[in-house]
């Protein structure tokens, strides 16, 4: 290496194979990638259950969890919009539109999605997972002289 850094902070510039992306949302087109690919596992959880604790965190320009650089003018500008509404209907109706232009610009591509151990019983009433994808002990009732 030359010792010289990109702006994505790669020693001696981009690799070679970062100069053009073939992206296939709902056609073919080709355009030229500011970065790499990054291959990593993303296992974010929210804190809270609220599509907000997804969008700033993982798709904000420097948001916490923004390990692709992903950055989009429009989608900052939504999420600030949405962060600052009068209402929560009015935050998830403008944290929507931001998820549609995320999906449009495809920045993250979900290889799997991690299940959960779950079970079944017929006794069992009221069962309801959390936004955690966890078991609410709470919410459930086990009924009485079933079999």
């Amino acid at each position: 290496m030359d010792g010289t850094r990109d702006p994505a902070g790669f020693e001696g510039g981009l690799p070679e194979h970062a100069a053009e992306c073939h992206v296939v949302p709902d056609e073919v087109k080709t355009r030229p990638c500011r970065r790499p690919a990054v291959r990593h596992r993303h296992g974010w959880i929210a804190d809270y259950p609220s599509i907000e604790n997804f969008l700033n965190p993982i798709y904000r320009t420097g948001g916490s969890e923004n390990h692709g650089g992903y950055s989009n003018p429009e989608v900052d500008a939504l999420l600030a919009e949405a962060d600052a509404a009068p209402s929560q209907q009015a935050g998830w109706q403008l944290y929507r539109r931001a998820e549609e232009l995320i999906l449009a610009d495809m920045p993250a591509i979900p290889l799997w999605y991690q299940s959960t151990v779950s079970a079944w019983s017929s006794r069992l009433r009221d069962v309801r997972p959390t936004a955690f994808r966890e078991l609410d002990l709470f919410s459930v009732r086990v009924a009485t002289g079933l079999r």
